[in-house]
This record gives C-alpha cells, structure tokens and sequence, in this order.
C-alpha cells in the first residue's frame, strides 16, 4: 500500500525506561526519503512496490549522561505503526 505521511520515532531505553530524542522523536521522516539509488530526494508518498533510501544521524550532545541504552528508530506510517524499525544496543562515554 502507499504510504502519504511518514514520522520519526527515536526513543532510548535507559534501564528500561524510555526517554524520546528530542528534536528527531516524532519528526517529520518524508524529506529524509531518497530513491533507490540514493542519488535523489524521494520524499513522500512512497508507492508500494519500489525501493528507498532512508538517511538520517543523530548527534551525540555533551550533556548526554554517560549510560548505557537500547535505542529504538522507528519510521511509523499513516496509522502510526512502524513501517520499519531497529533496535541496537548503545554505550555513550566521553
């Protein structure tokens, strides 16, 4: 199915707790959409069926405690469910 509207949603488990990543957290993910190639912008709608390219980074500020965390990056759709998401353990240190 096509998808009209896509959202960022970036949430650190610390200690299993979430605490959301401010200014990427519920952000507008369409303009980070590119074509398969990588070499355009795609945004959205996305049309069932082709590929994209997804490229987004999250800076680590220094006010960030130094703690060990689960991240969860999810893209989430029109209905609010992840189109796609990852997990990965993560480490902040100095």
């Amino acid at each position: 199915k096509d998808i009209e509207k896509l959202t960022n949603s970036v949430v650190a488990y610390i200690a299993g707790v979430p605490f959301p990543f401010v200014g990427y957290d519920q952000n507008d993910a369409c303009p980070l959409i590119y074509t398969a190639d990588g070499k355009e912008k795609a945004g959205c709608p996305l049309k069932a069926g082709q590929d994209y390219i997804y490229r987004d980074n999250i800076d680590v500020l220094q006010i960030y405690p130094r703690v060990k965390a689960v991240i969860h990056w999810g893209i989430t759709g029109d209905d609010g469910n992840d189109v796609i998401c990852f997990e990965v353990p993560a480490r902040i240190t100095n």
